[in-house]
């Protein structure tokens, strides 16, 4: 019985230690941060809400998003491709 403990330690030790860690690319949390709410956006451009199976474009959550890349200081082209989007008529109007 003890060598099963002890093999069940071990076994359980050994998938720990053996485990990597989470995608460390960037130590910079707030380079993380903006690589994560770029990779949300649709066509790195924009968010959609869904409803129903319907999606929808939504300006509003594309604002907050040039607005946490400006606060963060970071992903200056993400926010840059929003700023174009939203500043095309079709998309202002309607």
């Amino acid at each position: 019985m003890r060598r099963l403990v002890l093999a069940v330690a071990m076994l359980c030790g050994i998938g720990l230690v053996a485990a990597p860690a989470a995608n460390a690319a960037t130590p910079n949390k707030a380079d993380a941060a903006a690589g994560w709410l770029a990779r949300q956006m649709t066509d790195g451009e924009r968010f959609e809400a869904d409803f129903g199976g319907q999606k929808f474009p939504d300006q509003g959550l594309t604002i907050d998003a040039i607005f946490a890349f400006a606060a963060a200081g970071v992903s200056d082209t993400n926010a840059g491709k929003a700023i174009t989007w939203l500043a095309k008529p079709e998309i202002t109007t309607g």
